[in-house]
């Protein structure tokens, strides 16, 4: 079946990415993006030997999205026959209108049944696997042809080396999911046709986005920065005290959730208790657009519950090291990091106070008359003297 699915990777391969849009930043994999790496709850699931990180698809506001423009197109193809019938039924020489109306018609049938595709019947996600044992990068992808919403959308798993990619931040996105339009930013893997060095000439043959739109660049930046330690500097495959997205399996709780009824979210109210007037803001704001985001609810749940989970075949699992590692253990492991991680932080701060307290200490112990204190101060009154004894000369001098 792997073979299969890479063969369909060759067969059809990707479209030309459009290069078009605006580059807020380029990250590399030799230098640091940030020293604060976090995943920002992107990564799926952990492996012996690899991390899947999400897809686009598990964003909030992505899925379901089809099914409203579906609808929008199939409505406006309804409408345009009913005119089209009207033309033929009083005609008045005029039938070549109505030809011209059922072909439109038509073209808007076409994108319904894109946009239906899209989100009905499809993969609640395209998640990508990063092996750093094999320094391969895996990407389960469905091949979209909207131009051709008849045809078969082929699955297949593209599969590029670690040097090929280069990671991208694109900006400016705007989203309307059950919420207000926001400015959002994308990381993105941009994929060279050869391993990329400083000097050499590519040629970017493929995008691959990388986990959800996010509000800040830093994110993104922290996101790419715990990718590439991972491949790199053979970091954690879980950043310290983070757990695994809760975009990786399926509840119709979470499905509704994530087409944006915030108050489902599995610990709501413990953010709630962090930023109270952040999360009272953002509750008022969606309630101006509450049938919207009702509506947009909806049709997540209705994308995801009619969609497959996304799967590897046995041949990347097996280069994989195997089956995932248990959710308990992955978690296990962040929370240990983070504990170390705090006790470096306490002792460096103490080892700082102890510094600072022996520093006081030694000013305090130490005596006010120091032997260069004495010396210091017989020169300045010896100096004193001779300028006295100068003066009393000159005037008596003068006197006489």
């Amino acid at each position: 079946m792997t073979e299969d699915l890479m063969a369909a990777a060759e067969k059809y391969p990707p479209s030309p990415p459009d290069r078009g849009h605006g580059k807020s930043r380029r990250l590399g994999r030799g230098s640091r993006a940030t020293e604060h790496p976090h995943a920002v709850g992107a990564v799926n699931a952990v492996y012996p030997d690899a991390i899947e990180i999400a897809g686009l698809l598990s964003s909030a506001g992505v899925r379901g999205t089809g099914i409203f423009m579906a609808l929008f197109a199939l409505g406006t193809t309804g409408f345009l026959w009913f005119m089209t019938s009207l033309t033929f039924v009083d005609s008045k020489g005029d039938e070549w209108f109505g030809v011209v109306i059922f072909l439109v018609g038509l073209i808007f049938l076409n994108v319904a049944i894109s946009f239906f595709r899209i989100d009905l019947f499809s993969y609640r996600d395209e998640p990508i696997l990063f092996n750093r044992k094999t320094r391969k990068v895996y990407a389960f992808r469905r091949r979209r042809q909207m131009k051709r919403p008849w045809a078969r959308w082929p699955l297949v798993i593209d599969v590029y080396d670690w040097e090929q990619i280069t990671g991208e931040i694109h900006g400016g996105f705007q989203l309307v999911g059950g919420s207000l339009p926001s400015t959002r930013y994308r990381l993105v893997a941009a994929v060279s046709d050869q391993p990329t060095t400083r000097g050499r000439k590519t040629k970017i043959i493929d995008e691959i986005i990388l986990g959800m739109d996010e509000t800040y660049q830093d994110d993104c930046v922290a996101r790419w920065e715990h990718i590439r330690r991972y491949m790199e500097e053979d970091g954690p495959p879980l950043p310290a005290g983070e757990r695994l997205a809760l975009t990786r399996g399926f509840s119709h709780r979470l499905a509704f959730a994530r087409g944006g009824l915030w108050v489902l979210i599995p610990g709501f109210y413990d953010d709630f208790r962090k930023e109270p007037i952040g999360i009272i803001l953002g509750t008022l704001a969606q309630l101006i657009t509450l049938p919207a985001m009702l509506m947009f609810a909806f049709f997540r749940w209705l994308a995801e519950v009619t969609s497959n989970a996304p799967w590897w075949p046995e041949a990347v699992l097996r280069d994989a090291g195997g089956a995932p590692l248990p959710e308990d253990q992955v978690h296990a492991e962040a929370d240990a990091l983070k504990r170390a991680q705090e006790k470096i932080q306490e002792a460096a701060l103490d080892e700082e106070e102890r510094h600072e307290r022996d520093m006081i200490k030694a000013k305090a112990g130490k005596p006010f008359w120091t032997t260069e204190r004495k010396k210091f101060a017989i020169a300045i009154a010896a100096v004193i003297a001779v300028v006295a004894i100068g003066k009393g000369v000159q005037a008596w001098l003068s006197g006489t």
